[in-house]
């Protein structure tokens, strides 16, 4: 049961991550019975298993915020496989806070859910949350921003991803752009997260890599759309 839980959390988490990015990777690892780093071996007690469901499993959800297009498809596909699966999904929204994240891991422990699936608006902030949840055998998958501790996580090779836009961007500049002498550039990132650090990184190279005309002198954190 326990493996079917975690599988079960993967299973709806990659159905848009796999889809929806060029290249992602999980990382599993089991979670023990005290809180430790990712990778530790430890057994894990069973989690509580809530009624509700023909599977009775129940997944808790929470990512940055449903202004942003991504977590709108990303939300909607989740909930299309929990139903496909038979699993009860409780949804969060966190309004783009760490501190809407800490509320939501905390009621999402009281209820006993069987697993959690959060994109981390800070991974240091919900890590007090993120421990309390795996001592209590309840399963957390991390997607995109990876904290200190998780019992799998799910994203893209983040500078391969960025190389991709990079190219992109490249292609365009050099069809409408090519003929100037110097195009002057920004980046729009989410640099409070440092593993998407690596994304910015990417475009950069991926532009670089298509054409020689540009000067990169700015960028700016924008998690938002608006």
């Amino acid at each position: 049961m326990k493996k079917r839980i975690l599988a079960m959390a993967l299973t709806v988490t990659l159905a848009f991550s796999i889809t929806g990015c060029s290249s992602s990777k999980d990382t599993t690892a089991p979670a023990p019975e005290e809180p430790a780093k990712s990778g530790e071996t430890e057994e894990t007690p069973e989690a509580k298993e809530p009624s509700g469901t023909s599977e009775g499993i129940r997944i808790g959800l929470t990512f940055l915020d449903l202004d942003n297009p991504f977590f709108v498809a990303f939300k909607e596909s989740i909930e299309a496989a929990c139903k496909e699966e038979g699993v009860e999904l409780v949804f969060s929204d966190s309004h783009g806070t760490s501190e809407g994240q800490i509320k939501a891991m905390e009621d999402f422990i009281a209820m006993g859910v069987n697993a959690i699936i959060i994109t981390p608006q800070d991974g240091e902030a919900v890590l007090p949350q993120i421990q309390e949840a795996r001592s209590k055998g309840i399963y957390v998958v991390c997607h995109t921003i990876m904290p200190a501790e998780f019992d799998a996580y799910v994203g893209a090779e983040e500078h391969d991803l960025g190389f991709c836009l990079g190219v992109a961007a490249g292609e365009w500049i050099k069809e409408n752009l090519g003929d100037q002498e110097k195009v002057v550039a920004a980046t729009l990132n989410y640099d409070i997260a440092p593993t998407v650090i690596a994304r910015k990184e990417g475009i950069i190279d991926g532009v670089n890599s298509v054409v020689d005309n540009v000067e990169f002198v700015a960028t700016e954190t924008a998690g938002e759309t608006s």
